[in-house]
């Protein structure tokens, strides 16, 4: 008895292996469920992200069934890429840094994979290609659109691992049935096309550059997620000196805060990752000279620069070094302020959690 599918799906030019795994169910005449459970009897895929392959032994079920490679398939996956942005192996359950994470809970998404509908009207077979998964990628760098995330009919996230077989295609919503290739479109915002198109280079190339220092893929992207968090800290208008620094490097903070302010930048929607990114753009981008008299300029101190979150890159500890110290006043402060009420971005945050509870629940 041949055990191979009957139907053969080929693995399109830069697909992730989510992508494929669905249109093979398709392509078979069955939901993505039925053929993930085949493959996988005891292992629930799509109650997290598909994408994120840890141990390649599962890859031999696949490969038995569909006739493919492993070495094709554990490329679609996500895996090869977190090994560059981490310099190490990504953590297994924690969210991967740098990667759009889809915020499952149970089989339903509250962050929906992006996609460009010009792309996909194009393709004689539609599909998701794996840069979409990117969290820096908010525009087509073909088409020089926005990316979207979300159904054009429904607002529905797209969630194309819960398509039915009679469904027949990919681009088919999930939640109404639309066809999500028939989405309107719109320019991305310059600057996040161009930390888009800087990023991607240093990916390709495993080195970047910093001021004028040359450092490693893994050093880059850790100091640019530094930055992202320095940047959300400015937007909530909570410290005066970080907004000087910020403007004097050419960061134009976003004039609206995120939809969901507490949520980390890879559960964000695109439109809002766009516009932190294009912020963050200029201050990749400064010389050493220009950041270092805003930082003077601005009376920044060790605190100010080196006290966010995520853990301080050990190139941002160098510089506070060189600054004043203000750690007896801000203890102070932080001890009176133990008595007020809570900080408005710590109300929206327990807001935005209860929206999303709610989001969840009546899909």
């Amino acid at each position: 008895m041949n055990l191979r599918w009957s139907v053969v799906a080929p693995l399109l030019p830069g697909e992730i292996i989510s992508s494929w795994l669905v249109r093979a169910a398709l392509m078979q005449g069955c939901d993505p469920m039925t053929l993930t459970l085949a493959a996988w009897p005891k292992w629930r895929l799509w109650t997290q992200d598909a994408d994120r392959f840890f141990d390649e032994a599962r890859l031999d079920s696949i490969c038995a069934l569909s006739g493919l490679g492993k070495a094709p398939l554990k490329s679609a996956t996500l895996f090869p890429i977190a090994n560059e942005i981490y310099g190490q192996a990504p953590p297994e359950k924690a969210a991967w840094t740098w990667f759009v994470a889809p915020g499952a809970r149970n089989t339903k998404r509250h962050t929906g994979i992006q996609y460009c509908p010009t792309c996909m009207k194009s393709d004689s077979v539609p599909y998701f290609r794996r840069r979409w998964r990117f969290a820096w990628h908010t525009g087509c760098e073909v088409h020089g659109h926005a990316l979207l995330d979300r159904c054009h009919a429904c607002n529905a996230p797209v969630e194309y691992h819960r398509l039915r077989a009679e469904d027949n295609l990919i681009t088919v919503c999930a939640t109404c049935k639309s066809d999500l290739r028939a989405a309107s479109v719109h320019r991305s915002q310059p600057d996040a096309q161009r930390f888009q198109l800087l990023a991607d280079d240093i990916l390709r190339s495993g080195i970047g550059t910093f001021q004028e220092d040359a450092i490693v893929t893994a050093q880059w992207f850790e100091l640019a997620n530094y930055f992202v968090s320095l940047i959300r800290s400015a937007q909530r208008g909570e410290n005066n000196p970080l907004n000087e620094f910020l403007r004097l490097v050419g960061v134009q903070l976003p004039e609206t805060m995120p939809r969901h302010p507490g949520h980390r930048l890879e559960i964000l929607s695109v439109n809002d990752r766009e516009k932190l990114l294009a912020a963050l753009f200029p201050l990749m981008s400064t010389s050493k000279l220009q950041f270092d008299e805003a930082l003077k300029k601005a009376s920044i101190t060790q605190q100010c620069l080196a006290s966010h979150r995520p853990a301080t890159p050990s190139w941002i500890r160098i510089t506070a070094a060189s600054l004043p110290s203000d750690l007896r006043r801000k203890a102070t402060r932080s001890v009176r302020e133990l008595d007020g009420p809570r900080p408005r971005h710590q109300v929206k945050r327990m807001m935005a959690r209860l929206q999303r509870k709610f989001e969840m629940a009546q899909r």
